[in-house]
């Protein structure tokens, strides 16, 4: 008897989403460290931001973190010391070539295709007067020191792949490929502090790329200029803007399938406030946010002041559609958008004297002007302090396109929601096929990993979204053969050892490093994947029926069952019988026994 249980799997494009909902979102930024020990943690089922205590961080600036797909804290860093889960120094994590008053100090990548290595990219400072290292790759294998993570890539000899480099980095995933851009700024040939030049490097399932795309571009940043952060717009990859502090801050086209950046635009700021530090898109890149202030050399808190702008992206000028959404006392500090689709920010009230909250920007995704509801002092972090600096991501994890895993032979649905209905949709499926409904569902033929690409064109203006799907090879329970046993002690319990009896007929010719056998007293534990039976298995009936999940080990939702009969039997004894003595009368040899 065979049961299957197919899972429909829906890829879900929100253009849309309620502050609350955290179900679309990636959850590898889930998990803050920054500032002196300050950190805030999202909950995916509230939504709510939680501040945390546990942090080891003490940065002015530059600081990163990194979380599983399920929201679990992975490691952290301030671009020279890594923490792990425990909030312990990682093995071999000491000594990286970031620097914490660097503005974005380090960035962390997982490694496409490998769920255990991760890279970070660290950007160093010369500002502080010491010399600037440059940008430099390590590698995190989270499988050693007991799964607590290493930097297993040398500290004292690391990869540089930049001589000297701005403080500036951002990541995107690549428009069709299982890719990830990371776009840092430099000067030309690498060496100096005139900085003119995107440099674009590929992380691909065979690790960091170092030979770049380098875009030059119109205007060239002095050093002073080399604070500020780098964003690029998240749903699509469309646009950059990079902060300068006083040398201005830029606008840019971004080319998700290049790395190619070009079509300098300078924003345009109002009142005092035009050194733009920190920078973000709303999730649907319709809006820009920008931090500005006055960059004062003082350590009196009434010498700052700065400024919160928006501008309008769907605008024929964005560079020129300036709003000013909240201007006050304070210093710079960094945007970060969040998987709830709130942006926050970075307070502090001089380089050296942070604040204990963070403001919050509540309706960013397509609100403009006072509408997008900005709160100054909305979260409070528990005693610690915010600096300068949040932990910058890579822009897809706040894409809006929501995938999940799928199972081949799966029926996969594709919707999106927007406030304005389009006038064209077309669905690029990767494999080949394409559709024009709205919200079609898909089946694919093969396992693997598909890019798919929605394009939509909504009052004359055409958007395209991307993002990758990888389908899972579904097994097959095949049939096992009832398994009958003698009960040797004649108790009524036997031991089963279903490993080497039942899973070589359900496994069949089916790979046994890909796909897992386990065993349930029911079909519902057996669906549910709980519950296993513990082998080998100590029968205690007579008669019984089990259920065996095979499911594959990178997904466990890809699963199939089947179900099979044990009984024992008794074991019959034969009992001693007497020793018998006749007599031969007939002197024959023979007598017969009765």
């Amino acid at each position: 008897m065979i049961f299957m249980k197919k899972k429909i799997v829906a890829i879900v494009i929100l253009l849309i989403v309620a502050a609350s909902q955290l179900s679309t979102a990636q959850l590898e930024a889930s998990n803050w460290y920054f500032g002196f020990n300050a950190g805030i943690t999202f909950d995916p089922v509230t939504g709510a931001v939680t501040p945390v205590t546990n942090g080891q961080l003490d940065t002015f600036e530059g600081c990163a973190s990194i979380s599983d797909s399920s929201g679990n804290l992975l490691f952290y860093t301030d671009g020279i010391t890594v923490f792990d889960r425990n909030h312990l120094i990682m093995q071999n994590g000491q000594g990286l070539r970031g620097n914490p008053s660097s503005t974005q100090s380090a960035i962390i990548i997982p490694k496409p295709q490998d769920p255990d290595i991760y890279y970070i990219f660290t950007v160093d400072t010369a500002a502080t007067g010491g010399q600037d290292s440059g940008l430099h790759w390590y590698e995190v294998d989270m499988t050693a020191n007991l799964n607590q993570g290493a930097v297993v890539s040398s500290i004292t000899n690391p990869n540089n792949l930049i001589n000297t480099c701005s403080e500036k980095i951002t990541a995107i995933n690549h428009g069709v490929n299982d890719e990830i851009l990371v776009t840092a700024l430099a000067e030309f040939n690498g060496i100096g502090t005139a900085f003119d030049t995107f440099y674009t490097f590929t992380v691909s399932p065979t690790g960091v790329d170092p030979v770049p795309v380098k875009s030059q571009v119109a205007t060239t940043i002095n050093n002073g200029g080399r604070r500020g952060n780098l964003k690029i717009s998240p749903p699509d990859g469309q646009y950059m803007v990079s902060c300068n502090m006083g040398t201005g801050s830029f606008l840019y086209d971004y080319d998700q399938l290049t790395g190619i950046v070009s079509n300098e635009r300078q924003l345009q700021f109002t009142g005092q406030n035009r050194s733009g530090y920190g920078v973000e898109f709303s999730p649907d890149s319709s809006l820009l946010y920008v931090s500005a202030s006055n960059d004062a050399n003082s350590n009196d808190p009434a010498a700052h002041s700065s400024t919160l702008f928006q501008f309008d992206m769907t605008s024929p000028n964005p560079e020129s559609s300036t709003v000013v959404i909240d201007t006050r006392a304070g210093y710079r500090g960094s945007l970060q958008l969040g998987i709830d689709k709130k942006i926050y920010r970075a307070l502090s009230d001089t380089y050296n004297d942070g604040r204990s909250f963070l403001g919050v920007i509540n309706n960013p995704p397509n609100v403009a002007g006072q509408g997008c509801n900005y709160v100054h002092d909305a979260i409070p972090l528990a005693g610690r302090l915010s600096a300068q600096g949040l932990p910058p991501f890579i822009q897809s994890f706040f894409a809006l396109i929501d995938v999940e895993f799928t199972c081949l032979g799966d029926n996969t649905t594709f919707e999106f929601d927007s406030d304005t209905p389009p006038t064209l949709v077309d669905w690029d499926f990767g494999d080949g096929t394409n559709s024009s409904v709205e919200s079609p569902t898909h089946v694919y033929a093969a396992p693997g990993i598909y890019n798919v690409v929605l394009t939509l064109t909504i009052n004359g203006s055409v958007r395209t979204y991307r993002k990758s799907v990888q389908i899972f090879d579904t097994p097959i329970a095949n049939a096992a053969i009832d398994v009958n046993v003698c009960d040797i002690n004649n108790d009524g319990t036997e031991s089963f050892d279903l490993t080497a009896t039942a899973t070589p007929q359900i496994l069949g010719a089916q790979d046994a490093t890909i796909f897992n056998v386990e065993y349930y007293s029911s079909q519902a534990d057996a669906d549910n994947g709980a519950n296993p039976i513990s082998l080998p298995y100590i029968a205690t009936t007579l008669t019984q029926t089990l259920f065996a999940r095979v499911s594959n080990n990178n997904n466990e939702d890809c699963y199939d069952t089947t179900s099979f009969d044990i009984e024992i039997f008794a074991q019959p004894v034969a009992n001693a019988v007497n020793n018998l003595e006749v007599c031969d009368d007939d002197f024959d040899g023979s007598r017969p026994l009765i």
